[in-house]
C-alpha cells in the first residue's frame, strides 16, 4: 500500500519514449532456462515456429514429468483451450519418452468450447493410437466439473484472450485437486498504480496512444489526449480511507481468495488507517492523482 502513498517517480504513460531492448536474462535451471539455450528455430517462414518453442517449455514448468514419476496412482490431466491439441500431442510426446510404467499413470482429458476443434483432436487421438485420451466439450469460462477431478489443468495461450480470465481461474482452481500445497501465504495487492486502475476496464487506458487509438477506430477525428496531474489533500486516515473504500472493496474482490476475504477483510481498513496515521504522524496529506482526458470529434458526413 505504501506504493501508493509515497511521493511518486513521475511515470510514463506510454510508450512514446524509445526505449533499448531488455537483454535476456542469463540461463538459470528452470523451463525458461531450457528454451533460452534450447536449439534454433526452424528457417523463417516454417509455421512450425509458431508453435515449436513453447510447448515443452510449459510441460516443464507444470513439472508434469515429475509428477508421473512419483505419482502412486494414475494423473487426471486436462488440457483446457486445446484448441487443435497441440499441447495435448506434446503430452502424449512427453509419455513416449517414458518407461511404460510411468506411462500408464496419465489420463488426458482435452478440453475445448469448439466442436470442431474437438473433432480436429478426435481425429489425431484415433490416427496417433493415443492411449487413455478423451475429448469433452467444455468452456473455460463456465466450466462444469465436479471439484477436483483433475490433478493437472494445462492452460496455454487462453486466459489473456477470453472475456473473463478472472472467473475461468477460479473455476480452474475448483476443478484441480490439491496437491500439499503450503499454507496460508501473504495476501496480494496492486503493486503498480496500472494494475488498479485494470480493476475496473479491460485495456490500456493509461496509455495516451491506447486511448488515441480507440477513439480513432471508433469513428472519431482530431483526437487529442492530455495529461493532468494535481495533488488531492486528505485532513485524516480516516478520510483517504472514506474516499477509497470502493478501492479496498475491489481489491479483495480481485486479489484475494474467499478465504481471505472472509478471515481478513475486516481487519483491513483498521490496518490501513494505523499505517496512515504512523506515516503522516496524523497530520493531513496529499496523494497524487493522475487522469487522462480525451476529446474527439465526429467528422461530418
Amino acid at each position: 500500500m505504501s506504493s501508493l502513498l509515497s511521493t511518486p517517480t513521475p511515470l510514463r504513460m506510454g510508450p512514446e519514449v524509445t526505449k533499448k531492448p531488455a537483454a535476456a536474462p542469463a540461463p538459470g535451471n528452470g523451463a525458461a532456462a531450457e528454451f533460452l539455450s534450447g536449439k534454433p528455430l526452424n528457417p523463417s517462414g516454417d509455421k512450425a515456429n509458431l508453435i515449436d518453442f513453447w510447448p515443452s517449455c510449459l510441460l516443464q514448468h507444470a513439472q508434469l514429468r515429475e509428477a508421473m514419476i512419483a505419482a502412486t496412482k494414475p494423473l487426471e490431466v486436462m488440457d483446457m483451450a486445446c484448441g487443435t491439441g497441440v499441447v495435448s500431442s506434446y503430452i502424449h510426446t512427453l509419455m513416449k519418452e517414458m518407461e511404460p510404467a510411468q506411462r500408464e499413470k496419465l489420463r488426458l482429458t482435452s478440453a475445448d468450447s469448439s466442436e470442431a476443434q474437438l473433432g480436429i483432436v478426435q481425429e489425431k487421438i484415433t490416427r496417433e493410437g493415443w492411449l487413455e485420451s478423451k475429448v469433452v466439450q467444455a468452456d473455460i469460462m463456465n466450466m462444469s466439473f465436479p471439484s477436483e477431478t483433475f490433478d493437472f489443468i494445462i492452460v496455454a495461450n487462453a486466459l489473456m484472450l477470453v472475456a473473463d480470465p478472472y472467473a475461468s481461474l477460479r473455476d480452474t482452481r475448483d476443478a484441480v485437486a490439491c496437491l500439499g500445497l503450503p499454507g496460508q501465504q501473504p495476501v496480494s495487492w496492486p503493486q503498480s498504480s496500472i494494475e488498479l486502475t485494470t480493476l475496473w476496464g479491460p485495456g490500456a487506458w493509461h496509455s495516451p496512444t491506447f486511448a488515441k487509438s480507440m477513439f480513432t477506430a471508433a469513428g472519431f477525428v482530431d483526437v487529442e489526449v492530455e495529461i493532468a496531474t494535481n495533488w488531492v489533500p486528505f485532513s485524516s486516515a480516516d478520510q483517504w480511507c472514506t474516499v477509497f473504500q470502493a478501492f479496498m472493496h475491489g481489491v479483495t474482490e480481485r486479489f484475494w481468495t474467499k478465504e481471505q476475504r472472509e478471515k481478513l477483510k475486516g481487519e483491513l481498513m483498521p490496518t490501513i488507517k494505523a499505517f496512515l496515521e504512523k506515516k503522516y504522524q496524523g497530520k493531513p496529506f496529499k496523494n497524487e492523482r493522475i487522469i487522462l482526458l480525451t476529446r474527439g470529434r465526429k467528422p461530418e458526413l
